[in-house]
């Protein structure tokens, strides 16, 4: 993750993976805006109420920015692992890094909640220092558990997927208030 804003930009290539025109399979892709109304703080506000001896959290506030703004997409394969590699081989093979990169940066990948927990993860002891310690007691567990997380259903992943998310929020409208 490089701590750029990901969206995704070319709609033709989203409309064909979302009407199965890759060896008839189809996927679902919610952009964050169409996730809910995060109702996140803008990041300069954020990044501004840093203290001078904490700028050196600022990419990894940037990190959590660039999670909310990363997709859910849910290719339906279940855990068809060899399916699933088939067809992003296929993707890849028609639309070459673009379609790769539309279905990989998914806030249901546990690679993509991985990455958010690491940085959350390194903040306890800032947050404790500003009363806050116990937002992360608030993130589903099975988040941290890669192998249980692969075996859930849509339905739990999702709701995984919504703790990290909503802890992330939370962490930032407190940072934005200092």
């Amino acid at each position: 993750m490089t701590g750029e804003k990901y969206t995704i930009t070319d709609d033709s290539i989203k409309s064909a993976l979302k009407s199965g025109e890759i060896g008839s399979h189809r996927i679902d892709i919610i952009d964050p805006e169409k996730i809910s109304k995060l109702n996140v703080p803008d990041k300069q506000v954020v990044l501004d109420a840093l203290s001078e001896d904490n700028q050196d959290l600022a990419p990894m506030i940037e990190m959590v920015y660039v999670f909310l703004q990363t997709p859910i997409v849910e290719d339906h394969f279940e855990a068809d692992d060899e399916a699933r590699d088939a067809w992003e081989e296929a993707v890849f093979e028609q639309f070459g890094n673009q379609g790769t990169d539309i279905i990989l940066r998914n806030r249901l990948r546990v690679n993509v909640i991985g990455e958010v927990l690491s940085i959350i993860d390194i903040f306890p002891d800032f947050l404790q220092d500003y009363g806050l310690r116990n937002i992360l007691n608030q993130i589903d567990k099975r988040a941290y558990d890669a192998q249980l997380y692969k075996n859930l259903s849509l339905e739990e992943k999702l709701k995984v997927v919504a703790s990290v998310t909503d802890t992330g929020i939370k962490m930032l409208k407190y940072l934005a208030q200092k």
